[in-house]
C-alpha cells in the first residue's frame, strides 16, 4: 500500500501532507484492504484549493476529488467522498455466497445444490429456474436478517 502526495504549484507543507496520509492510512485500515495506492495531488484554482485522490486497486481505478475555498474544508469533502467510495467497494465484497457458506447443506435452504442443479439443467428449465431461485433467495435472506437482528 503506497500513499504519494504531491503538491502542484501549491506551497508545500509538511503538516499538511503528514496529516493526509496518517488520515488516508487510517481511513483504508478501518474500510478495506484491496487498495493498492492513492496518490493525493493539491493544486489552486484561483482563490480556491483543488484535492484529488487517485484511488488504485486490483480491478479498478476511481478519482475522488473536491475544490473549496480552504484546505480543511476541502479536505474534509474529499475525505467524505473517498469514504463512501471505500464504503461501497467494501460492500460489494459481501455477497449472497457471504451469507449461504453458514447453511448446511442438508436443510431446505440448500442454495449449493441449487446452483448445482441450475448448471445442470439451465438450458431446459431456464424461466421456471430463475423464478424458483430468486425466490428462495428472497425468503432466506429475510430469514437471515430476522436471525441477525
Amino acid at each position: 500500500m503506497t500513499v504519494l502526495i504531491s503538491f502542484v504549484h501549491f506551497p508545500k507543507s509538511n503538516e499538511i501532507k503528514s496529516l493526509v496520509e496518517d488520515r488516508i492510512l487510517k481511513t483504508l485500515e478501518k474500510y478495506t484492504d484491496r487498495v493498492n495506492s492513492v496518490k493525493a495531488f493539491f493544486s489552486p484554482e484561483g482563490e480556491k484549493v483543488h484535492v484529488k485522490f487517485l484511488i488504485r486497486g486490483d480491478n479498478y481505478g476511481e478519482t475522488v476529488e473536491s475544490t473549496d475555498k480552504d484546505i480543511p474544508h476541502t479536505l474534509e469533502k474529499v475525505f467524505g467522498k473517498f469514504e463512501n467510495f471505500l464504503r461501497k467497494i467494501s460492500s460489494k465484497r459481501k455477497s449472497k455466497k457471504h451469507f449461504l457458506k453458514s447453511v448446511p447443506t442438508n436443510t431446505e435452504l440448500d442454495a449449493v445444490n441449487l446452483r448445482v442443479h441450475k448448471r445442470k439443467y439451465s438450458s431446459k428449465i431456464y424461466n421456471e429456474f430463475d423464478k424458483f431461485e430468486s425466490q428462495f433467495m428472497n425468503e432466506f435472506e429475510e430469514s437471515f436478517y430476522k436471525k441477525s437482528y
